[in-house]
C-alpha cells in the first residue's frame, strides 16, 4: 500500500536537527504521512495541500477525511513518533483574531518568498465558524488579522469583501484577489496589496487592461508577487 508523504529535501546542505539530536544533509526524510498522522490537535491526517520551507521548519497544511483543512502546522527533522516532530499553528479550535467563534476550515494555499530566509512570516485565510473569511498574518509565533469579510474594497464606491483569494506573501507585503459577489452571481474582483497597515488597490472591476482587452472582469484565484511586482491574468469584457 502506498502512503502520501510529506518529504523534506534539504539541498542547502543546511543541518536541520531532530528532536533525537540527528542531522541530515541533502537527503529526503519523512516529516509526516498518513501512517503516522496523529496531529497536535487531535484528529488525523487524510491529506496535504500547500508545504513551504520557512527557515529549517516546514509549514504545512493538513486535511481531514472530509477533504477540509483543519490545521496549519509546522515541523522540522525526523522523529520516530510525529507527534513530536510536528508544532501547531492553527487548527479548528483556534480562536483567530476577529472571529466570533472557532475555525471551520483554513484555505486552500498559502504562499510565500522561498528566499526571505531571515523572515518567518507568511499569511493564511481562514473561514469561521461564524461565517467570517479572514486574511492573516503569521509572523514571530503571532497572528494578526489584516482584512476580513465586511471590510471595504478599496476605492470600490462602498462594496464590501465576500471572498479573499490566496495570498502571496514577500518580507512583510501581501498580493491577493479579492471578490464581492452580488445577488446575481456577478462579482467585483479586484488585485490587492498589503503593506504597513494599508491595502491598496492595484487594479479591479472599474480597470481597463490595457491591449485593447476592455475592462478587467475574469481572473484566477492568485496572483504573483516578488514584493514589488504583482503579475495576474485576467480577462477583460
Amino acid at each position: 500500500m502506498k502512503y502520501l508523504r510529506l518529504l523534506l529535501i534539504n539541498c542547502l546542505l543546511l543541518a536541520v536537527v531532530s528532536v533525537q539530536g540527528a542531522s541530515y544533509k541533502g537527503r529526503p526524510f519523512v516529516l509526516i504521512d498518513l501512517n503516522n498522522n496523529l496531529t497536535p490537535q487531535g484528529g488525523r491526517v487524510q491529506g496535504f495541500s500547500s508545504s513551504q520551507l520557512i527557515g529549517h521548519e516546514v509549514v504545512y497544511t493538513v486535511q481531514n477525511s472530509d477533504f477540509k483543512i483543519f490545521g496549519l502546522q509546522s515541523g522540522r527533522g525526523m522523529s520516530t513518533s510525529s507527534l513530536q516532530a510536528q508544532s501547531l499553528i492553527a487548527g479548528q479550535q483556534t480562536t483567530l483574531p476577529g472571529f466570533n467563534g472557532s475555525v471551520d476550515e483554513f484555505g486552500f494555499n498559502f504562499r510565500r518568498a522561498a528566499d526571505a530566509e531571515s523572515d518567518n512570516g507568511f499569511a493564511f485565510t481562514a473561514l469561521g465558524t461564524d461565517g467570517n473569511m479572514g486574511l492573516f498574518l503569521h509572523k514571530d509565533g503571532v497572528i494578526t488579522e489584516l482584512q476580513s469579510v465586511g471590510d471595504t474594497l478599496p476605492e470600490s464606491g462602498g462594496l464590501n469583501w465576500t471572498r479573499i483569494g490566496e495570498p502571496n506573501y514577500v518580507n512583510g507585503r501581501v498580493a491577493w484577489l479579492g471578490f464581492h459577489r452580488f445577488e446575481d452571481n456577478s462579482d467585483f474582483r479586484g488585485v490587492y496589496i498589503y503593506d504597513n497597515g494599508a491595502v491598496e488597490r492595484i487594479a479591479d472591476s472599474n480597470t481597463e487592461l490595457p491591449g485593447g482587452v476592455g475592462m478587467f472582469e475574469g481572473s484566477s484565484s492568485q496572483v504573483g508577487f516578488d514584493g514589488q511586482t504583482v503579475v495576474f491574468w485576467g480577462g477583460g469584457s
